[in-house]
């Protein structure tokens, strides 16, 4: 007897399972190591993660570092400067909870450059009976992907000794391949992701989208049963022009077509019938709203910092100001730990000691609009015309007089 077979999808509950691979010597990042692989792709796939996650990197990148003249320090041979590697770091810290930097010294262990390494791109090597790591492996690609570019010299695994100031002027002297500075939230151990906890209601938003792209180029909505009252013979030119022809009536441009093929008396109502779910946007809607929700309360973002309106509610002055000091706060403790990162290092500096500071929290700038005051007494300006008026605005952002070009 005919019937319908349904699997049950088996559903992992521990959601960063561990183990180590000897032939690869890393402690293996997710069961196929791709870990932060899956989440960097799926958050760009969401709009709303992507921008959660750029939201939550602004507030811990701050307006940069207290000392600004540090701050503009040139950090690399690439003229990036540590403003620049705060921004880079904030991105990763920000989805990951986990940085990386790759450090190079001279002999005595001072620091002359420090260049942002993407997070996805490490991984722990092999770790001791007690599961402490010395070494990092570094990779672009742990995917084995075949369209990666061959010449990349970070395509087989290259290994990095942990950082630890105490060895680098040994190691710079013994070779030129510098140090990894890998920052878990707990050492030793691969973090979760920021949106790990949400990863299912995230891939739900780039699915209604993907869903929506393909109803859109090729569903069938209902819109139009084209009847051909011979039979076809399958693969002649005949089926061949009339699927060439329906193709042009289908897809985004045009309505959903259903070709049926038999004689003239063929009754389609007696054999056609269709089911058309009108709740189906409604249903999208309400999940929409939840990812949303979800998402919003992950990350602990206050709606207007996203772009949200609450209900008629607008983004005045004050609701903009009271978002700015409690994600600030919310998120301190990553400037902290990004304070203490810097400042291990900086002490470090070859041309000297640099003093980072704190780094300062974001400043909501209230707009300014210029308004003519009127002393008492004084005349008030006549009004200006149309004409006046424009070339007054245009002089004042321009310095442009049109009346210096006239002839």
């Amino acid at each position: 007897m005919a019937g319908l077979l349904f699997a049950k999808r088996r559903v992992n509950y521990k959601r960063l399972p561990q183990q180590i691979d000897v032939a690869k010597e890393i402690h293996a990042y997710d069961l196929d190591n791709l870990y932060p692989q899956r989440i960097k792709e799926l958050h760009y796939r969401s709009p709303l993660a992507k921008a959660a996650v750029e939201v939550q990197a602004d507030f811990i990148a701050g307006d940069g570092w207290e000392n600004e003249t540090a701050g503009e320090t040139i950090a690399n041979s690439d003229g990036y400067t540590f403003n620049d590697l705060l921004n880079f770091l904030s991105q990763d810290y920000s989805l990951f909870l986990g940085l990386s930097i790759h450090f190079n010294f001279n002999g005595l262990g001072q620091v002359i450059e420090a260049n942002f390494l993407p997070f996805e791109y490490v991984r722990f090597g092999l770790p001791s009976p007690m599961g402490k790591h010395s070494n990092v492996k570094v990779s672009n690609n742990w995917e084995q992907a075949s369209q990666k570019n061959k010449l990349d010299s970070l395509i087989s695994p290259v290994t990095y000794p942990l950082y630890n100031p105490f060895t680098a002027g040994m190691e710079a002297l013994v070779g030129p391949g510098g140090q990894v500075l890998y920052f878990t939230t707990v050492p030793d151990l691969y973090p979760l992701s920021s949106i790990d906890a949400i990863a299912d209601t995230v891939q739900t938003d780039a699915e209604i989208m993907r869903y929506e792209l393909n109803n859109t180029r090729s569903g069938y909505h209902g819109g139009l049963f084209y009847h051909y009252p011979n039979d076809v013979e399958e693969g002649s030119e005949e089926e061949d022009r009339i699927v060439e022809t329906v193709s042009q009536m289908s897809g985004s441009d045009g309505p959903g077509i259903m070709v049926t093929f038999g004689d003239e008396e063929y009754k389609l109502s007696d054999n056609i019938v269709t089911i058309d779910d009108p709740t189906i946007s409604d249903l999208y809607e309400g999940v929409s709203s939840r990812i949303e929700k979800t998402v919003v309360q992950n990350f602990a973002i206050p709606q207007q910092l996203l772009g949200i309106q609450a209900d008629s509610s607008v983004f005045s002055q004050a609701v903009m100001q009271d978002g700015f000091i409690y994600y600030n706060i919310r998120t301190r403790k990553f400037r902290n730990n990004m304070a203490r990162i810097f400042k291990s290092f900086g002490e470090l500096w070859h041309e000297g000691p640099l003093d980072f500071g704190k780094i300062k929290e974001r400043e909501y700038i209230t707009p300014v609009f210029r308004q003519e005051v009127v002393q008492p007494g004084q005349q008030t300006q006549e009004a200006e015309t149309e004409e006046q008026e424009k070339e007054a605005k245009l002089t004042a952002i321009y310095g442009y007089n049109g009346h210096a070009f006239s002839s």
